[in-house]
């Protein structure tokens, strides 16, 4: 017997600086546009450094320690915190422990 699917969820974010550009990237704090689900757009800054790549490096390895995984979800959270990302998961939260739709 199969347990329930997995939570699926798309955030659409693109570089507020040079976004149709694929070597715009900068190893920098760089700001980036988040949609919201009204079609909103809102801002929120990714501090790219070595720590967080070693973590994405990490994180993607068999037997990932857990403490990894728990400090990306952390950076993610406050990543979005300026977005109105919080609300929408305020919002949808028990929807999704439902198994509802995540719209």
């Amino acid at each position: 017997m199969r347990g329930p699917e997995p939570l699926t969820l798309t955030l659409e974010l693109a570089r507020a600086a040079n976004a149709d550009c694929a070597e715009g990237f900068v190893f920098a704090p760089q700001s980036y546009v988040l949609r919201g689900p009204g079609g909103g757009f809102h801002n929120a800054t990714l501090p790219w450094n070595d720590a967080l790549l070693s973590d994405l490096a990490a994180v993607r390895q068999p037997g990932r320690d857990p403490v990894v995984v728990q400090r990306l979800g952390e950076r993610l959270r406050d990543f979005l915190s300026s977005t109105e990302w919080p609300v929408t998961e305020t919002r949808s939260a028990p929807r999704w422990a439902r198994g509802g739709p995540c719209s």
